[in-house]
């Protein structure tokens, strides 16, 4: 009995010691970094709670209607507060970020050209956008985006 109490402090002693120095555990099937369906690299740092684009071609659109499957990424949609698109990604087709509550900024680079409908929609939280004056913005770009 001892010798169990003794082996479940040490347990707890070292648990607490891996959350006390920062770290925390992945949520089962939670990836910190991939590939969209058109070749262009995501990851997401959760040190600083920021999801990076990388890439030459526009980001996969898709279409969050509850029958398809989001994007790898998209698991990161209740925790990103930064969003990097980085030079070289050249569209947002529309509805991407919808619903990332927590989304505080947007960078976006001169290479993406435009944003479709919808991929900013719900996005309560954002406080600042920094984009090119060349990027063509739908009408529909953020419904409900502020607070």
């Amino acid at each position: 009995m001892k010798r169990m109490i003794k082996k479940a402090a040490l347990l707890f002693l070292a648990v607490s010691m891996f959350f006390l120095n920062g770290n925390t555990l992945a949520a089962k099937g939670k990836t910190l970094s991939g590939q969209d369906a058109n070749g262009n690299t995501w990851k997401y740092e959760r040190k600083n709670r920021t999801l990076t684009f990388s890439g030459t071609k526009d980001l996969k659109y898709f279409e969050l209607d509850g029958h398809s499957p989001e994007p790898e990424w998209w698991c990161w949609s209740e925790e990103a507060e930064h969003l990097v698109i980085e030079n070289g990604i050249t569209g947002l087709p529309g509805e991407e970020f919808m619903d990332f509550y927590k989304l505080k900024t947007i960078k976006l680079p001169d290479t993406v050209t435009y944003i479709g409908e919808g991929v900013f929609q719900n996005c309560w939280s954002l406080e600042t956008v920094i984009m090119s004056d060349n990027i063509t913005l739908n009408w529909k770009l953020c419904v409900f985006c502020l607070p």
